[in-house]
């Protein structure tokens, strides 16, 4: 079942203009103890699947009444100037970031 859930959000979130990765998570953008980082293109998201609380119904029968999936997006350094006074190039790169949270979050939150 989770398989499935994954393929799905996997899809959807690929589908969207300008994400370039999608996985599962497992801490990729982390440096590692070398100071390196795996490489992927980025912008990414990755998808994390929390630990789920299964709870007994009987006969062998489990389910879960709550599953938290985490999303991941990572893109590459940009400025992060958004004040008015700064350039309208570097405001529009720093904002970039802002619109691709707004369209991971809207492309996942109509997920069926």
């Amino acid at each position: 079942m989770l398989d499935q859930v994954y393929e799905a959000l996997q899809a959807k979130l690929i589908s969207i203009e300008g994400i370039n990765f999608v996985d599962m998570y497992n801490g990729q953008y982390l440096e590692s103890e070398d100071h390196t980082r795996p490489e992927f293109l980025r912008p990414a998201v990755f998808i994390e699947f929390l630990p789920i609380e299964w709870k007994e119904m009987g006969q062998k029968v489990q389910y879960a009444e709550d599953a938290t999936i985490r999303l991941h997006i990572v893109s590459d350094d940009t400025p992060s100037d958004t004040k008015s006074s700064a350039s309208a190039a570097i405001r529009k790169l720093g904002l970039a970031t802002l619109k691709l949270v707004s369209l991971v979050h809207k492309s996942s939150s109509t997920f069926d």
